[in-house]
């Protein structure tokens, strides 16, 4: 620690090591990261897609939809819109079941769920899944559906979950792959 000469060095306070700036990505490394990031993200929802079917879900697209929005560049931030998705998908789902159940045009109560659906997730501490929750509300009372609420509801949640689980397998097994390589080349 270094003591300027017209202070005592008994009086001295420590200061704070900055960290040496780190050096912003170049733009071409900016590029081939989102290409990459492009690359996996494309490939996985189009197996989702393909995969749904042979699932038994009946709207294959909400696998590719749910795939897409949780594969983020970085771990943790997939990690969170995989939870955010999961949680507030099954939150609305049973939200949208029961106001589909009781719905008859009635707009209030539309109301009413959507906003458990946001106050049910914010209380959990988890706002991000309480946008999710009353979109899913949306979809399950709002659009016009072939068979009864409940069965929309399971369905929706099979959807989203092998989205969510196929996108978050591929973010966490690539990531894995990706540091092995680093560490490889290190060497």
């Amino acid at each position: 620690m270094s003591v300027p000469a017209t202070q005592d060095a008994s009086r001295a306070v420590p200061t704070a090591v900055e960290p040496a700036p780190t050096a912003a990505p170049t733009a071409r490394a900016l590029v081939l990261k989102n290409v990459i990031l492009g690359v996996k993200t494309a490939v996985v929802a189009s197996a989702c897609y393909t995969l749904a079917p042979r699932l038994g879900v009946r709207e294959a697209y909400w696998t590719a939809i749910s795939c897409i929005i949780v594969m983020q560049g970085e771990v943790a931030a997939t990690l969170t819109a995989s939870r955010d998705r999961l949680v507030g998908t099954a939150i609305g789902g049973v939200l949208g079941w029961g106001c589909a159940v009781i719905w008859g045009g009635n707009v209030v109560l539309y109301g009413i769920a959507v906003l458990l659906a946001l106050v049910v997730c914010g209380v959990l501490g988890l706002a991000g899944a309480g946008r999710i929750s009353a979109v899913t509300v949306s979809i399950i009372t709002l659009l016009p559906h072939t068979g009864p609420a409940w069965l929309v509801s399971l369905h929706r949640l099979l959807g989203v979950s092998v989205g969510v689980i196929v996108g978050l397998a591929a973010v966490l097994g690539s990531e894995r792959v990706e540091r092995r390589w680093r560490e490889r080349v290190r060497r």
